[in-house]
């Protein structure tokens, strides 16, 4: 392969020369926009890394994807303009590209059965395939003996095989890559797509068979038409990452629905809550699949949470039951005051202390097995909704699911209309980080007004802020950034603006809610039970909450404003962090950064970066030295008809000439149109260069001697001057007399884009002239902005990242300079008088000739 296209190269430099530079040209645009892209890319990730920016990996995929096409084409647009050399170059970024997709690959899933797991069934062996809270609950039974609901889970295999069936990975990778956790309308519209395609999405048939043969059994074992609560079960949840409130559970169901229940539960992966906190843990989609619960539902006569210990000071020598009347889903959605009862853990668990909530209402099944919120009879209103002695039994249970699993638990607990008490779930307590800055806002006698000095503690800590008060979820989408959310509950949802939250107070609520459990985790103050808050604290309101001391003081405290709570950088080491680090790795150092180094070649390459680098450099060399590959006369070039003695040959790469020229073998100044050319030679023609006396390199004289003995004619392509053109770019290859000029210049729109190379050689005068003259050289592209390097006689100079009006200047300076030099290693004597040259120039003198120097002498 490597042999065709080396023939086909050397084929078509000899029979097709001009088109083929116009394939070389359009492989140099190319590279030099690929080369762009690439480093938009490599910084997009460098910024995710570098500031930590929460995106899900399925962005850094898809910014890759698109990085590794760029590099990818850049190095096939350098081996079209040279497939002699940088073969080797594609190999270092195939193991680059190969090391990085490897950490991007999405594990390997299995989509066999089992597709139902009864509890007993769940074991340390399993226990992936039935999520973490399944697996925490069907431990509390098998190990424990401790009562919990019937039921089965539906595996995280049947939720590969639904969306292997239906095709749902790659549509929600898209979305994902798309998603800007920082608006809440971009997490909204997510959910909203996603939540659809799952929805439209088809039960595999043989879970869903699985599915109605496991629900079957149990409605036969309970011989009645019984009711079911589904719930998640994600892997990762009820962990240290609890995920608490962030994805749905469907009460009430009747076999009718169960598969739209289902769809509800695994489409509720994707609710903006669950987005947030999930990509703010560095997890990715593929790592977190769902289980289902399907649980036998309680017809709940009471309901609630239980802490192992105090969450904010961590005491542990205490139970704490929280509880309210019917279903426990008012209590940890925030939207009911529970009553509170303190258990001691030692002394027989005797009961401390009680505190009633503010109960008015309780949610219940109702005959026609809907769900219904019903008013509390007055005479229930003041009694505490939990028993003593149902509360010894909790604390017993609770002391040994603490011992059990070894650390704090958070447990959700229920009992049904004959006494019977049930576990519902046990994971980890979020507890309340000890240290300094919990004493750095110790309470002290200050003089701004106390506007609030009740409620309780759900999260601790200080945050100073403006008032943001919402009445309605929508309200969300315009909070400002370092907000207090007043509101009426603290709802698990406003997980979703967890980055703009400074601090949260409420009207109701409790600690034991879902949203008090993650502000823990994101080191959120809250405060919750504040009863007036909606009615004291109004919008745009200067507040300082102080969570511990439970009070609110209008405006800002500067001590508490030193030592806010910070949120926990829970990107700082995680899983994202880690597999992001490897694969920055292999991308963004630059280690080829001296073209002139022995080092600077496909073998020094460590990183995308440097191969990017590498390849530029060598498509700028290409491109500059492209005149001394190409046939001296080229059958569709063009002679430039100008008044100067330089013949001039264009070649036409695209828009280089003005449309009705196009069948013409001359052309004049007024049909150029290429950018680059048309200043250079406004330079070559300013009026004050005497170009009437240009004698070095008589061509009347050589032809008259050399040409009519037939050995050479004067219009040889040997003798001319080429220049490759389109609107923007040039590539020039200029002789007079023994001078041998190439001049490549980009000038677009884009300043990042633009360049211009300058090389200059030659002369006929003796070796101190042309040395003089090299000098002169220096001096004033130096003063024009080039990067000059100068090896005896030879000069580059290089200028990049300009924009195309200094450009402009640049070329006109520089064909003014080609008229100054076309003799001056003739008249040059001494380093004064080639210093004192560079000062006349930028004065507006272009002729040195000794005539000349006299002339303005005598003036």
């Amino acid at each position: 392969m490597h042999f065709r296209k080396l023939v086909s190269y050397w084929f078509n430099q000899l029979f097709f020369p001009g088109t083929y530079l116009q394939k070389q040209y359009r492989a140099f645009k190319s590279l030099l926009e690929n080369d762009k892209q690439a480093h938009l890319l490599i910084a997009q990730l460098e910024e995710i890394y570098h500031n930590r920016l929460q995106v899900d990996t399925a962005a850094v995929e898809k910014t890759y994807l698109q990085l590794s096409a760029c590099v990818s084409q850049v190095i096939a647009d350098l081996l079209t303009l040279s497939p002699v050399r940088y073969g080797n170059l594609a190999d270092y970024f195939k193991k680059f590209d190969d090391y990085i997709r490897l950490m991007l690959a999405t594990p390997a899933v299995n989509c066999n059965p089992p597709y139902v797991l009864l509890a007993e069934s769940i074991t340390a062996e399993n226990g992936e395939l039935a999520g973490g809270k399944a697996y925490n609950l069907s431990t509390v039974k098998t190990a424990l003996g401790l009562p919990i609901p019937e039921g089965f889970v539906v595996t995280t295999r049947a939720y590969h095989r639904f969306f292997e069936v239906n095709n749902l990975r790659k549509p929600i990778n898209l979305i994902l890559a798309d998603l800007d956790l920082k608006s809440l309308k971009s997490l909204k519209n997510a959910f909203n797509v996603i939540s659809q395609l799952i929805q439209d999405a088809e039960i595999p048939e043989e879970v869903g068979i699985a599915i109605q043969d496991a629900f079957g059994n149990l409605q036969s074992s309970f011989g009645e038409n019984i009711r079911f609560a589904v719930r998640s079960s994600a892997v990762g949840e009820d962990s240290k990452i609890s995920f608490a409130g962030q994805y749905r559970s469907v009460l009430n169901v009747g076999e009718e629905d169960i598969f739209q229940a289902y769809k509800k539960v695994i489409a509720s992966k994707y609710s903006p809550g669950a987005l947030y906190y999930r990509i703010c843990h560095g997890l990715t989609d593929v790592e977190t699949p769902m289980a289902v619960q399907i649980l036998k539902m309680i017809p709940a006569e009471a309901s609630g949470v239980v802490y192992t210990r105090e969450p904010e000071s961590g005491d542990a020598s205490s139970i704490l039951i929280h509880s309210i009347p019917g279903l426990g889903e008012m209590l940890v959605n925030g939207g009911s005051t529970p009553d509170i009862i303190k258990v001691s853990k030692e002394n027989n668990h005797q009961i401390e202390c009680k505190t009633n909530g503010n109960i008015t209402e309780k949610m219940v099944l109702s005959a026609s097995h809907n769900l219904e919120t019903i008013s509390i009879p007055a005479g229930q209103k003041h009694c505490c909704s939990l028993d003593d002695e149902s509360t010894r039994v909790l604390t017993k249970w609770a002391v040994k699911l603490e011992r059990f699993f070894g650390g704090p638990q958070d447990i959700e607990w229920c009992k049904d209309q004959h006494g019977q008490l049930y576990l519902l779930q046990s994971r980890p307590l979020s507890t309340e980080k000890q240290g300094a800055l919990k004493l750095s806002c110790e309470y002290q006698k200050i003089p701004n007004q106390i506007l609030l000095d009740e409620g309780e503690t759900a999260s601790s800590g200080c945050a100073t802020g403006k008032v943001f008060k919402i009445n309605q979820d929508s309200d969300l989408e315009s909070l400002p950034a370092h907000s207090i959310l007043v509101a009426k509950n603290p709802q698990a949802h406003y997980v979703a603006v967890m980055d703009k939250l400074s601090g949260v107070v409420t009207d109701q609520g409790s600690k034991a809610g879902h949203f008090a459990s993650v502000a823990r985790e994101f080191g959120i103050p809250v405060l919750v039970n504040s009863p007036k808050a909606t009615e004291i604290l109004d919008n745009g309101m200067d507040i300082t909450v102080h969570a511990d001391r439970k009070m609110v003081f209008a405006g800002s405290i500067s001590e508490y404003s030193r030592h806010q709570s910070p949120k926990s950088a829970l990107l700082a080491d995680n899983p994202f962090k880690r597999r992001l680090k490897f694969i920055i790795s292999f991308i963004s150092p630059l280690q080829l950064v001296d073209p002139d180094s022995a080092t600077f070649r496909p073998e020094g390459c460590r990183s995308l970066h440097d191969i990017i680098r590498y390849s530029h450099e060598m498509a700028l060399r290409e491109m500059f030295n492209i005149g001394d590959k190409r046939s001296p006369r080229i059958r569709s070039s063009r002679l430039l008809e100008t008044k100067i003695p330089i013949r001039f040959y264009l070649l036409d790469l695209g828009k280089g000439l003005s449309h009705e020229q196009e069948q013409n073998r001359q052309v004049g100044l007024e049909q150029i149109r290429c950018f680059p050319l048309k200043h250079l030679l406004n330079g070559l023609h300013h009026p004050d260069i005497l170009w009437s006396g240009f004698s070095h390199f008589n061509w009347e004289e050589y032809d008259n001697i050399v040409m009519a003995g037939g050995m050479i004619s004067k219009n040889s392509g040997h003798l001319a001057s080429y220049a490759m053109i389109s609107d923007d770019y040039l590539n020039l290859n200029l002789r007079f007399g023994y001078h041998f000029v190439i001049v490549d210049c980009l000038a677009t729109r884009q300043a990042e884009k633009n360049h211009v190379t300058f090389r200059f050689t030659g002369g006929g005068g003796v070796e101190e002239g042309k040395l003089l003259r090299t000098r002169f050289l220096d001096s004033v592209l130096q003063k024009l902005g080039f990067k000059v390097d100068v090896r005896g006689e030879l000069v580059d100079a290089r200028l990049k990242e300009v924009e195309a009006e200094t450009l402009s200047h640049i070329l006109d300076m520089i064909g003014r300079l080609l008229g100054a030099t076309r003799l001056m290693d003739m008249y040059l004597k001494d380093k004064n008088m080639a210093d004192r040259a560079v000062e006349e120039f930028f004065q507006g003198r272009y002729d040195f000739s000794p005539a000349d120097g006299a002339n303005q002498a005598s003036n």
